[in-house]
């Protein structure tokens, strides 16, 4: 009697967890294994293909930056090191910029130039910006023009694609339940020949 009776619990349990469909607002807070990793597949996004994001985009230079976050030009801690040698991190709340378009469920926006060229993009959102691993992924790769397969999960906490001269990365809080709650695409070095 136990024994059917563990049966099926078995067997309710696996019909009511595996047979449930998920989608993009499905909550995902276990990592992908090994296994399931092998099969990612590999981004062929250039960084010159990329759309704008939030306004920038990775290797515009700063004049155009601050064309569209003018309070660059008036940021005393940036100015003071990016006079020396073209680079410096631009960090501001997203209350204090002007242009509202480009900081919708943000917080914070951060821009590292390095020889008055844009290298890493840092976006900190509302910790309400999405409720998965799997909205994230849906919501970026839609944004960016990447496919759902080219993200890695990392222990559930943070999600990265890796493309040809640029990588993007997704990060959790450290709270429980995790929620992502930032974002930053990074350009990569070229490698030396």
């Amino acid at each position: 009697m136990k024994i059917l009776f563990l049966f099926l619990q078995i067997s309710f349990l696996s019909v009511f967890v595996f047979g449930q469909k998920v989608g993009p607002s499905a909550v995902c807070k276990t990592p992908i294994s090994n296994e399931k990793q092998a099969t990612l597949k590999p981004c062929q996004v250039l960084l010159e293909n990329l759309p704008l994001f939030h306004g920038v985009r990775v290797g515009m230079k700063y004049e155009e930056i601050a064309e569209i976050y003018p309070e660059i030009k008036g940021n005393q801690h940036f100015q003071n090191t990016y006079s020396v040698d073209k680079s410096g991190l631009f960090m501001m709340e997203s209350s204090k910029i002007s242009n509202p378009a480009f900081i919708k469920d943000t917080q914070q926006i951060s821009l590292n130039i390095q020889d008055d060229e844009l290298t890493v993009i840092s976006i900190d959102y509302t910790s309400t910006k999405w409720n998965s691993d799997i909205e994230m992924k849906y919501d970026l790769s839609q944004l960016l023009s990447l496919e759902i397969e080219n993200w890695k999960i990392h222990n559930g906490a943070s999600i990265e694609a890796n493309c040809l001269d640029f990588d993007v990365y997704a990060n959790h809080l450290a709270s429980s339940p995790p929620i992502i709650n930032s974002t930053s695409i990074h350009k990569l070095k070229k490698k030396e020949q």
